[in-house]
């Protein structure tokens, strides 16, 4: 009976560590195979690379274009016996406005102005009566008109043109606006604030209304033969 029961104890002891080992077997087994192994394919899904081409011109006709111009209107001016007399712009003028197709050479905004001259009312003669001598002309002297540097747009895609701080205009062209080459392109601006145009006339001038003509010219460079492909 004895040895009955020792041989049990030792076939329970046998089993019992049978399952701790096949237990720490399976457990070691099972991290390892989480760990290397590879994740499956996406059935149904696949990628390609391809290409998206395009080639810009323009209207063998085109042109950069001066699209608009300011005209200047000041205030009034309660001329002083002595020194200087100076007015700003009452009216919001236009922009300069220029349009550029795609040419890369770069293009030239100018002005000049000419003497401001006395405006006189038109009579007609009447009839059966000579005509009436045209009074001679009379000119502002000494007026002069001078442009600061107003707010520059343009679009992202292109060099903004460029303006001087500021310039007073003569009836000699000067460059107001500008761009250099692969600038301007596109729509470009150039927005003057009244505060921005400045009309000085000195003492000694008569009294009256006066006005003068501004001339705007628009030069692309020689460069800009070709447009930009």
């Amino acid at each position: 009976m004895k040895k009955l029961a020792k041989q049990l104890l030792m076939m329970s002891a046998t089993l019992s560590m049978g399952v701790s080992t096949c237990t720490m077997l399976v457990n070691a087994a099972g991290t390892d195979s989480n760990k290397d192994s590879p994740k499956p394919d996406i059935p149904g899904i696949s990628t390609q690379a391809t290409e998206a081409k395009v080639s810009l011109k323009t209207n063998p006709t085109a042109t950069v274009t001066l699209d608009s111009a300011p005209t200047f209107t000041f205030e009034a001016l309660e001329m002083q016996a002595s020194g200087l007399n100076e007015a700003q712009a009452t009216v919001n003028p236009e922009p300069i406005r220029v349009s550029n197709p795609g040419f890369e050479g770069g293009w030239t905004v100018s002005a000049s102005i000419s003497e401001f001259e006395k405006m006189t009312p038109t009579t007609r003669p009447e009839s059966k009566k000579p005509a009436t001598p045209a009074p001679a002309k009379e000119f502002l002297k000494g007026a002069s008109v001078t442009l600061y540097r107003g707010a520059i747009l343009g679009n992202s895609a292109s060099e903004l043109p460029t303006a001087p701080s500021q310039v007073t205009l003569t009836k000699d062209a000067q460059p107001v606006f500008a761009a250099k080459a692969k600038a301007g392109l596109g729509r470009s601006t150039l927005h003057y604030g009244n505060s921005d145009i400045r009309l000085s006339v000195p003492e000694g001038n008569r009294t009256g209304a006066y006005t003068a003509k501004v001339t705007w010219t628009m030069a692309m460079v020689p460069e800009t033969a070709k447009p930009r492909q």
